[in-house]
């Protein structure tokens, strides 16, 4: 658990949680960047990249810090964050937009990363990636092809004959089988807000995760994977010190 427990933080003990302040109804939560609140009549429909706050916080007057960065302490208790103290920031809050006959809540600058995956497939490459041989292939620019390839050989005799020179064959650190593993692993907790896939600039394929925090026994499950197959981040994190 050594490589996450700058993650870890379980229910109870005291955590830090920070995001944009927004009330929807009677509730309040902390928006990351590129968070999304779904408001339907008043009442959050969905949400993403949110920490709810609990209403038995200490802290219960959030009025003057709507549209606030807000960075607050206190701990989690049924996956809500009961605020102890909280200190605010500047307004951040961009204008909300419609969205049908929905009102789409967004907070920050939005800092997902961009897919750079090529979604027309030949027969030939939906063939290598099904035998896991060949986990993704994109243009880089033009005139130039990378082929993330756990089985370089195999894609490089199928595929050389129609890309000629223009391949470039990235040997990948891990099978697709073990992403699938990892993806699996974190999909059965309540706790994720977001998870995929990746490609980073070394050309290696990751699983990009946010998670609302890392308790310590998800973070035991997590060791027997390779650090590096996954970009992990947290809503909620240890209280420093």
């Amino acid at each position: 658990m050594q490589r996450w427990l700058p993650l870890v933080v379980d229910e109870g003990q005291p955590a830090l949680s920070s995001g944009t302040l927004l009330r929807v109804g009677q509730r309040c939560c902390l928006v990351a960047d590129g968070g999304t609140v779904l408001v339907s009549k008043g009442a959050a429909v969905s949400a993403a990249l949110a920490t709810w706050l609990a209403p038995s916080s200490a802290v219960t007057d959030f009025s003057n810090l709507e549209g606030r960065r807000v960075v607050a302490a206190g701990q989690l208790q049924d996956r809500q964050f009961v605020v102890a103290k909280v200190q605010a920031g500047p307004h951040v809050t961009p204008p909300a937009r419609q969205a049908a006959a929905y009102t789409v809540v967004e907070a920050g600058a939005v800092t997902g990363k961009s897919s750079r995956h090529w979604l027309a497939r030949s027969s030939v490459e939906t063939e290598l990636m099904k035998q896991g041989a060949l986990l993704d292939i994109w243009q880089e620019e033009p005139g130039r092809w990378i082929a993330l390839a756990a089985d370089a050989d195999r894609v490089a005799t199928r595929l050389s004959s129609h890309y000629g020179d223009a391949l470039q064959i990235v040997t990948s650190r891990w099978e697709s089988t073990l992403l699938d593993q990892l993806e699996a692993t974190l999909g059965e907790t309540e706790i994720v807000e977001s998870i995929g896939r990746k490609i980073d600039e070394d050309h290696q394929m990751r699983v990009d995760a946010v998670l609302l925090h890392l308790p310590s026994h998800m973070a035991h499950r997590l060791d027997r994977f390779p650090a590096d197959a996954l970009d992990l981040q947290v809503l909620v994190s240890p209280l420093p010190g």
